[in-house]
């Protein structure tokens, strides 16, 4: 099951994700991003790209449980709505209308900007549809992801790399532990 937490509610309860806003007042953009024990962006081997999103959804549910969370928190770094209006206006990419079905059955449409709240039994679906608009949608970024704990801090960049960035040290030696046990190889990002 997918929980939806309004975005206020998400800014209050979990300050360690990245904000990028906008404001109007100076005409620029406003950076935050917590600060990080340790990281890097880790990559899958795959024969071809076609494969990679059912190795992630794979690899990434079971780092995830190897970590010990049962969810994950996702959330965007600006006010964007998880359906944007390219994705809402494709009708020639089967992967992408699934994707949008996906989200607008789980109530997050093309209004909803806040926080989605997944568990470990619905990752893998999610994860499915969330990176197909991620490498297919470049309106679809900055989306952030987290436990409720805020141990680990993460992003999935559109070519399939995930960023894993750990939040506290007691965490960090479990994370580098989880990890191994996953086919996540660390690149030179």
């Amino acid at each position: 099951m997918l929980l939806k937490i309004e975005r206020e509610v998400c800014l209050a309860k979990y300050r360690s994700f990245p904000l990028c806003p906008y404001d109007p007042n100076t005409d620029e953009e406003v950076y935050y991003y917590p600060k990080t024990i340790s990281g890097g962006w880790y990559d899958l081997n795959a024969k071809n790209r076609k494969e990679y999103p059912k190795i992630l959804k794979t690899e990434f549910t079971k780092l995830i449980g190897e970590c010990g969370f049962e969810s994950v928190i996702f959330f965007g770094d600006k006010t964007t709505p998880w359906i944007t209006k390219l994705s809402a206006k494709r009708t020639d990419y089967a992967s992408i209308v699934k994707a949008v079905k996906y989200f607008e059955k789980n109530q997050l449409g093309k209004k909803f900007n806040g926080g989605v709240q997944v568990g470990i039994t619905d990752l893998p679906e999610f994860i499915k549809h969330f990176y197909c608009l991620t490498r297919s949608d470049a309106s679809f970024h900055g989306f952030y992801f987290s436990d409720s704990a805020q141990n680990l801090l993460g992003f999935i960049h559109y070519g399939g790399e995930v960023l894993f960035q750990t939040l506290n040290p007691e965490f960090d030696s479990r994370f580098t532990k989880s990890i191994t046990k996953t086919a996540f190889k660390r690149n030179n990002r």
